[in-house]
């Protein structure tokens, strides 16, 4: 995101009372859009028409997110615990190890939940 907001923010030619709109944005992504789209899905398909949002409903709110969490994602990371611990250049295995090794060590930082959760989904 750092990396993201640097470039964003050198390029940006607008107002700069406006600058984190782009935040608002990736934030509507998340969360609004696709609760928005679940409910066009939902008043398209009561009208008796064929439809399906889930790619977006489902998709969106990973979009922008970075590849390495979203590939711990699908080995069963939520990406709400990895981004946490992201850091500048990290790779699947160095943030999936880094992962382990706080949850192994009961780090303060992941709740008991949470370290049962990574080390469930990242056993090696």
């Amino acid at each position: 995101m750092r990396t993201f907001f640097h470039a964003y923010s050198s390029s940006y030619l607008g107002d700069e009372s406006r600058l984190d709109n782009i935040f608002r944005f990736l934030r509507a992504c998340e969360y609004s859009l696709p609760e928005l789209f679940a409910a066009v899905e939902l008043f398209v398909k009561k009208l008796g028409f064929s439809a399906d949002y889930s790619l977006f409903v489902a998709e969106l709110p990973r979009w922008f997110r970075a590849e390495v969490l979203k590939s711990l994602e699908e080995r069963g990371v939520p990406i709400q615990i990895s981004e946490r611990f992201l850091r500048t250049g990290d790779t699947v295995n160095t943030l999936g190890q880094r992962l382990r090794t706080l949850a192994r060590a009961a780090d303060r930082r992941l709740l008991p939940i949470e370290r049962t959760w990574v080390l469930d989904a990242l056993p090696r």
